[in-house]
């Protein structure tokens, strides 16, 4: 018997560069797994299992971390795995310090590593580099997208697994038996974006939590991401900068409500903000905060939800994708917002 909580941490909701105030955009999901065990004398004991899955690592990803009350250096200890959705440096540019953070820390675990084709280029230039001797074990399952072709790239001798992940004949991944947890599943799609990028599903018993990379077209994930108790989705422009957004295939807020509605999202979370929409200096972005509140329509409880000036520019963002969604239950990320499912 195995019951599990999660949480979901925004760590960042900021593109392509961070900012004095604002992080990039990135995501921690906690997981505690509470496993029931029999003994041979009949008896049943109780083990629980915390770990942290990290979704994207811009800049100073590790910083943020070490910095929370939540993480800190020894909650690095727990990080199973991490999740890229693409390989611009906005998402990914702070995994090697990341991961050179968890031999800070003592961790002793293997780190998997999740992304598309190139990642295992990406990761082991980079630390071959900068980091011969990491010192920290990790594995990496390349999702094998089909108009690319992934080269052999040399082995770097903190890497101990390797895997291409081919797509399967609808279009996705089933990552379940890879990532090496049994109390929850995981499946990948691809995204529409500049260069290879993925949306991903985790699912429980009861639960399920989309969050998706930079895109202009997720019709893909609709199939394996209906009724969604969480999406996490970008909203870089809005409906007056429809043409620049396809042409950066990147989404508007309006096309972040209406994917929403398509799949009976419950919960839509808005994330990658420009940063001339949270740069205004004429008004602060935020105005106080929600400790803890229960959403009417999901149930869920939130956490450190922060109020958005009614005067700042963000409230375009979140009004257009509102009118698109046709549900009060949206949110923009903002540092420290949780979501309990």
């Amino acid at each position: 018997m195995s019951k599990v909580g999660w949480r979901l941490i925004s760590v960042g909701n900021c593109a392509r560069a961070p900012s004095v105030r604002f992080e990039l955009s990135s995501f921690a999901l906690l997981t505690r797994n509470l496993k029931e065990r029999s003994s041979e004398s009949g008896t049943t004991t109780a083990a629980e299992e915390e770990s942290m899955w990290v979704i994207d690592a811009g800049d100073n990803m590790m910083g943020r971390l070490m910095e929370e009350s939540w993480c800190g250096l020894e909650g690095l200890r727990r990080l199973k795995g991490v999740f890229i959705t693409h390989l611009h440096g906005d998402h990914v540019f702070g995994l090697p310090s990341l991961l050179s953070a968890v031999k800070r820390a003592g961790g002793k675990q293997k780190v998997t590593i999740i992304g598309p084709s190139g990642m295992r280029k990406w990761l082991n230039s980079a630390l071959w580099v900068g980091a011969p001797d990491l010192g920290v074990r990790y594995r990496i399952l390349e999702l094998q997208y089909t108009p690319y072709r992934t080269r052999n790239w040399n082995f770097h001798p903190s890497e101990s697994g390797y895997k291409i992940v081919p797509m399967s004949d609808d279009g996705k991944w089933d990552l379940s038996e890879y990532i090496g947890t049994d109390h929850f599943e995981v499946k990948a799609a691809p995204l529409r974006h500049g260069i290879p990028s993925l949306g991903f599903v985790f699912q429980k018993p009861g639960r399920k939590l989309v969050v998706l990379g930079d895109t202009c077209d997720s019709s893909a994930v609709e199939s394996i991401g209906k009724d969604c108790d969480v999406l996490v989705h970008e909203a870089t422009f809005t409906k007056p900068e429809a043409q620049i957004a396809q042409r950066a295939y990147h989404s508007t807020a309006e096309m972040a409500g209406n994917f929403a509605k398509k799949i009976g999202a419950k919960t839509l979370l808005l994330t990658h903000f420009s940063s001339r929409w949270l740069s205004d200096n004429n008004q602060e972005t935020f105005d106080g905060v929600r400790p803890s509140l229960e959403d009417p329509v999901s149930g869920l409880t939130l956490r450190n939800v922060q109020n958005i000036n009614p005067y700042h520019g963000l409230t375009v963002i979140l009004n257009e994708a509102k009118e698109a969604f046709g549900s009060e239950s949206l949110y923009a990320a903002s540092r420290n917002l949780e979501i309990e499912l």
